[in-house]
């Protein structure tokens, strides 16, 4: 049975989730993106986040995209950072931001890209971290790293795929194939 402070408190989120959506979607037609962006990003809604960066990517003006490489340099929040150098490596498709994401996905190609959430006992506490990705929230940057790098279709970015798809963990095996295929075309 779900307790009445639970319910209040599911439905608190759920409205706030609702209103910061709203909020999201007036950005591209507000001449203070910028400001509505660093609210979000202060405010670390990790939930919002790979949107708001797409949004901000799409827009493809200078002022996103410096904002775009301050967050990129943002200390603390490695789902910003990330976030950040991906879209920073498909609009500028600058060798620095690719190399970023070509020695991050070498380092991640052992890590499932589909994995369940671990079983948190009481001694554990909470695992989640405001420094530390998520299993989830890593599994969702892998997909979108990988695509990434079929996408720009570098010489290194295919070897890295080739290596994942050889020596990478199994469940990412097909994604990878799938994606090398798609980049064919």
């Amino acid at each position: 049975m779900i307790r009445p402070g639970k319910i209040e408190s599911r439905l608190k989120r759920r409205t706030h989730s609702f209103m910061i959506g709203e909020f999201l979607s007036t950005l591209v037609h507000s001449s203070l993106i910028n400001t509505r962006a660093n609210i979000i990003f202060d405010a670390r809604y990790s939930v919002l986040t790979p949107s708001l960066i797409h949004m901000l990517e799409n827009l493809d003006t200078t002022e996103t995209i410096l904002l775009l490489k301050e967050q990129q340099q943002r200390p603390g929040a490695p789902l910003i950072r990330a976030y950040c150098t991906l879209a920073l490596s498909r609009i500028e498709k600058s060798q620095h931001y690719i190399d970023a994401l070509e020695q991050w996905l070498e380092r991640q190609q052992k890590h499932p890209v589909i994995q369940f959430r671990p079983i948190i006992t009481k001694e554990d506490g909470d695992i989640h971290s405001p420094f530390k990705l998520t299993v989830q929230e890593t599994s969702q940057l892998l997909i979108e790293a990988f695509e990434t790098l079929a996408q720009i279709q570098t010489n290194k970015g295919i070897d890295i795929l080739l290596s994942s798809l050889a020596h990478g963990h199994n469940k990412n095996k097909y994604i990878i194939a799938g994606l090398l295929i798609k980049s064919i075309n």
